[in-house]
């Protein structure tokens, strides 16, 4: 709720400086409630450098770097582009191309209802977009 909120308002009211400022707060800010977050639930605390493989890291600085910087910038730019609702169907997509990419190239198994379930949130991102919503 608190996404789709913050994404009606920045489609609404545009704030002064440029959008790679304004994006680079909304993440300062997500990395303090991420942190806050682990520290009221003691997570930080039974957290080990050491334990982390290198293979790990580099999977984290990668969702770092496409996940949160380059992603999120296109979704911010997209949102004085295009409508909301259309713009929102990131959101179902994102999953689904995960989904084929640890198919792909990690060898995940793909079931069946999983393919269902991306056919169908495909065709319903297509209708979305379709539609033109406004």
């Amino acid at each position: 709720m608190l996404w789709a909120g913050g994404s009606l308002y920045f489609k609404y009211h545009h704030t002064e400086g440029s959008l790679y400022l304004n994006l680079g707060w909304q993440l300062i800010g997500g990395v303090f409630s991420c942190m806050l977050v682990s520290l009221f639930t003691y997570e930080w605390f039974d957290f080990a450098f050491n334990d982390i493989s290198v293979a790990s890291w580099l999977a984290v600085f990668y969702l770092a770097f496409a996940g949160s910087i380059v992603a999120f910038s296109c979704y911010n730019w997209l949102l004085t582009q295009k409508p909301a609702a259309v713009v929102g169907t990131y959101a179902y997509i994102n999953p689904v191309i995960a989904v084929l990419a640890g198919n792909l190239l990690a060898n995940e198994k793909l079931y069946t209802n999983q393919l269902v379930g991306m056919v169908i949130i495909v065709i319903s991102a297509f209708f979305i977009n379709k539609a033109g919503v406004e």
